[in-house]
């Protein structure tokens, strides 16, 4: 007696044999794309650029951390002369007797930040502000600017100029 099958018309029938049905090709699903893609732009000078230079010569801005007031961003002479991030003031002036000291300005830092978001809004319109870096989500744009690499340079040269 022959075994019972669908109706072909309906669910392609199934195998008369159980040998057909092992050497029937599996079935391949689409690859899963992620729902979005992101990129963070980091800018770790931010603290140093929205603060406007005093003068030449080493430069670095401070903020209160605790009880002390410590560097939390220098130029590159200052770096070069042994200033670094998280350095006490007192420590920093010890290095560097001539350093130019400015307090931190979070204010001028997010609207320093916001320009550059709003340079971003021509690669994609989902930008967001997170510290001193931007959130971008760019899963269209990858495709539409020829691939991460291609975005990664575009991205560059707008955030550059």
């Amino acid at each position: 007696m022959k075994p019972r099958t669908r109706h072909p018309a309906l669910f392609g029938g199934l195998p008369d044999e159980p040998r057909q049905a092992a050497r029937a090709a599996p079935r391949r699903w689409p690859a899963a794309r992620p729902a979005q893609a992101w990129y963070a732009v980091h800018f770790p000078g931010l603290a140093l650029a929205a603060v406007p230079a005093a003068g030449p010569g080493p430069r670095a801005v401070h903020a209160p951390a605790g009880r002390d007031e410590r560097v939390v961003a220098v130029d590159a002479t200052a770096r070069a002369a042994g200033v670094t991030p998280g350095l006490t003031v007192a420590a920093a002036l010890v290095r560097v007797p001539g350093l130019a000291l400015a307090p931190r300005d979070p204010a001028a830092e997010r609207a320093l930040l916001a320009g550059l978001a709003a340079r971003c809004t021509v690669f994609t319109p989902a930008v967001s502000l997170a510290g001193d870096a931007l959130l971008l989500e760019v899963r269209a744009s990858l495709r539409l600017f020829g691939g991460a690499a291609a975005l990664a340079a575009h991205l560059g040269v707008a955030l550059a100029g």
